[in-house]
């Protein structure tokens, strides 16, 4: 059964914007589009500790 983890609050991410969220050895990336929904991806293997949500 899935198990739901708050990673934030829906005002913590502006339109558009993504934060890094890392929980239990994996980082995600929550993105919050335009169209008011949000999304969450598991991002990548570490290449050298960059990954998307980072910017770099």
């Amino acid at each position: 059964m899935p198990h739901w983890i708050d990673a934030c609050a829906t005002d913590d991410i502006e339109e558009e914007d993504l934060i890094r969220f890392d929980h239990g050895g994996a980082t995600f990336a929550i993105y919050h589009s335009p169209e008011g929904r949000f999304y969450a991806t598991v991002t990548a293997a570490r290449m050298r500790m960059s990954t998307s949500a980072t910017g770099w």
